[in-house]
């Protein structure tokens, strides 16, 4: 099959969503597919190249930030690349696409299918379903006929965990097909027992890995870092592998709270860069307020990593509490606190938690299971998913 991947997010833009759109895509191409992308550009990266089996087009939007997206740049990519997957379209015709966010990549997906009756897939990745970010509302209610068009002339709607589909479910009344995100064990390799910290060690490393936005509520980890007994907080780090708006504000809040020293601003990595960070850290948290299916949970547990996040339905769908990691509640941060004490308190513990987490990753988080079963869903008549 000749497929078009779109996302306004590919590597090195972007966070989970592109991280999936690259492996789904790279899955696909080493099935023997023909896999394009079209994606949005970012200074020198506005052209044709070819990855990783994929032939990628990247449009210039006037994004500036690989860590964030901004509404006019998303307005942007809807306009150009609806332009753009009709012109590939015409040179060499695809057999179907792959919308990954309702909006803003569905709308190309819809036009192919309005003009040449090319079936395409809709991947729900969080931001774009109604009721799981709440700033997004009003967008959400200004979309919701566009939205329901692209969704209700898709052949399938994929959420990556139920979580996210139930939240779609009851927003849009459309069947959603669960297929969980994947992830790469060949890169993310598990961490050695003699590379975890023994209690009497200096050091406990704590991992944050995503954007910085006050929906990812890394503020609660500081200040739960505050709230350690001083013993625990003097052989404490937190590396923050990432970027974004909200950085400024956490820096100061650091700075207030006496933290500066326990705090490593890592900035944004690359993907290739990752594996190793996850190496030398301790556990991984993930306190955010929603999630749909986290690839950083997979990559920590893949990677051998004890995981403490936030018990929202995405986390939930991954971490099992006393076997792969711990989960608190939003509305209990000293359980995070807690949490943090006992992994430090327990070396020998955590690291038979992330021991399993990376069996987990093993048996049930497969990138090229995810494609096939995207696969299997294209070839299936529209009317057995969509809503009559």
């Amino acid at each position: 099959m000749r497929l078009l991947l779109i996302n306004y997010e590919f590597p090195p833009i972007g966070g989970g969503a592109a991280t999936a759109t690259h492996a789904i895509g790279r899955a696909l191409a080493q099935m023997g597919h023909g896999v394009s992308v079209l994606t949005s550009g970012i200074a020198s990266l506005s052209s044709e190249s070819f990855e990783d089996g994929m032939q990628v087009t990247r449009l210039p939007t006037g994004r500036t930030r690989v860590d964030m997206g901004r509404f006019r740049e998303m307005f942007a990519f809807i306009l150009k690349s609806r332009r753009s997957a009709a012109a590939l379209h015409r040179t060499h015709p695809f057999d179907a696409s792959i919308a990954f966010f309702t909006i803003p990549s569905g709308p190309a997906s819809l036009g192919l299918f309005r003009s040449d009756r090319v079936p395409y897939l809709v991947s729900l990745r969080g931001g774009d379903v109604p009721g799981l970010v709440p700033s997004h509302r009003a967008l959400h209610l200004l979309t919701r006929p566009w939205r329901r068009q692209i969704l209700r002339s898709a052949t399938a709607i994929i959420a990556n965990s139920e979580g996210l589909a139930v939240t779609s479910r009851s927003a849009d009344p459309f069947p959603i097909r669960v297929v969980p995100n994947g992830v790469d064990l060949s890169a993310y390799v598990l961490k050695p027992v003699s590379k975890f910290r023994t209690k009497s060690e200096a050091t406990f490393r704590l991992l944050y890995v995503g954007r910085i936005h006050p929906d990812k509520n890394l503020g609660a980890v500081i200040k739960q870092l505050r709230d350690l007994a001083p013993e625990r907080r003097s052989r404490l780090e937190l590396w923050v592998a990432g970027d974004g708006a909200q950085r400024p504000e956490l820096v100061a809040l650091a700075d207030r709270l006496n933290l500066t020293a326990h705090i490593r601003w890592m900035g944004w990595q690359s993907k290739e860069r990752l594996p190793s960070i996850y190496q030398d850290g301790d556990a991984l948290v993930n306190p955010s307020f929603y999630e749909g299916m986290p690839n950083v949970v997979l990559e920590a547990m893949a990677s051998g990593l004890p995981v403490i996040a936030s018990d929202v339905p995405g986390n939930r769908s991954v971490v099992i509490p006393g076997e792969t990691g711990l989960l608190f509640r939003l509305d209990q941060p000293e359980m995070l606190g807690n949490a943090i004490d006992r992994l430090m308190d327990d070396p020998d513990w955590a690291a038979k938690l992330g021991a399993a987490g990376r069996k987990r990753a093993e048996f049930g988080y497969s990138w090229t299971a995810t494609a096939q079963s995207y696969l299997e869903l294209l070839s299936r008549p529209p009317s057995t998913c969509s809503v009559q």
